[in-house]
C-alpha cells in the first residue's frame, strides 16, 4: 500500500473534510480502498488509539462507521479501509488485506 505509492513519489492519501471523502468515494467508485491513516499504538487492543496520516498532515476529520475503529476479536487492525458496509465510512483492518491504494503526489 503506502510503500507502493512511495515508489510513485507519493503518500497513501490522507483526508480532511467530507468533500474530500465524498470525491474518493466517487474516484473509487464505491469499492474498498486504503488511505494513509494507521495508529501508533502496538497493542493488540487499546480503546483510544492515536491516529496519523502517513504524510504527516494532521489527523482531523473522522469518517468512522459505528463501533469502528475496533481492533475486531482482539486483532491488531492499524490501517484505515475507506468506502466500508453501505455508508461508505471508515473501517479499521489489517493492512495486508488486498484493495485499491488511493496514491496522492507528493508537492514541493
Amino acid at each position: 500500500m503506502e510503500s507502493h505509492c512511495l515508489t510513485l513519489g507519493a503518500n497513501l492519501v490522507s483526508v480532511h473534510s467530507p468533500e474530500e471523502s465524498h470525491f474518493l468515494l466517487q474516484l473509487t467508485d464505491g469499492s474498498p480502498a486504503w488511505v494513509g491513516g494507521s495508529d501508533a499504538v502496538q497493542a493488540h487492543f487499546v480503546k483510544n488509539r492515536q491516529w496519523f496520516w502517513s504524510d504527516g498532515s494532521t489527523f482531523g476529520y473522522q469518517n468512522w462507521a459505528k463501533g469502528e475503529p475496533n481492533n475486531f476479536n482482539s486483532t491488531r487492525e492499524p490501517c484505515i479501509e475507506m468506502n466500508y458496509g453501505r455508508e461508505h465510512r471508515w473501517n479499521d483492518n489489517i493492512c495486508d488485506k488486498t484493495f485499491f491504494s488511493v496514491c496522492l503526489l507528493k508537492t514541493c
